[in-house]
């Protein structure tokens, strides 16, 4: 089982390998190194040590082998850290004053907050069942209001995915509802359909979009 090292950590842990080897490191050679051993995971440590000059090994007197080798002791018991995400911010409903920021990649600190007359959810892997199905029905609602915020449609995909207690049923059920009390016409129905179908977005979130509206609206 290994810890996950942010950039940060990366640095400390190579830093102090290459302290211990005596070697020269200059703030562009660990940043080389940092980019190198981020960019792998698992970390391949012969390959990262391709980020070191022929020149410095040569000044060193030592080799690219000898740079894998210490590479690999610093990181012993780490992993690099995935890449931080900016989680999306939206309305998907310009009607009411509910604003989401959604990140499938990380936990966001806090669920539930109350803004300036605004009710802010933070949506992430922590998040309850309740607030991501509120999210969807927003969705929906937004969609058919005005269009369908695809690029935030897809986050919100992704989050949908990750969770085991949400399925397609679920949300197949919360498009029909949605649709059936909005009552709109058929042509804004078929233009959610046809952006759902074009996007990004899969799982269950698409499917259930999709079959919700469908049956509801009596399309086909």
């Amino acid at each position: 089982m290994t810890e996950p090292a942010p950039p940060a950590v990366l640095q400390r842990l190579l830093a102090e390998e290459w302290r211990r080897r005596n070697w020269p490191l200059s703030a562009g050679l660990l940043q080389s190194l940092v980019d190198a051993v981020a960019a792998q995971d698992p970390v391949q440590p012969e390959i990262a040590a391709g980020a070191v000059p022929r020149g410095w090994l040569l000044q060193q007197s030592t080799d690219r082998a000898t740079v894998a080798r210490a590479i690999e002791r610093a990181l012993t018991g780490y992993h690099p850290a995935a890449p931080e995400v900016p989680p999306a911010t939206v309305t998907f409903d310009q009607r009411d004053q509910r604003v989401y920021t959604i990140n499938a990649g990380r936990d966001i600190s806090g669920n539930v907050i109350t803004g300036d007359g605004a009710h802010i959810v933070q949506l992430d892997g922590t998040s309850t069942r309740d607030d991501i199905l509120e999210a969807v029905r927003d969705l929906v609602r937004g969609a058919l209001a005005t269009t369908l915020a695809v690029d935030e449609a897809t986050r919100l995909s992704e989050l949908v995915a990750s969770r085991a207690d949400i399925t397609v049923t679920d949300v197949a059920e919360i498009t029909a509802e949605v649709v059936r009390s909005e009552a709109p016409p058929a042509g804004r129905v078929r233009e959610l359909l046809d952006k759902v179908a074009a996007g990004a977005m899969g799982g269950a979130l698409a499917t259930g979009l999709t079959a919700g509206a469908t049956a509801a609206a009596n399309l086909f």
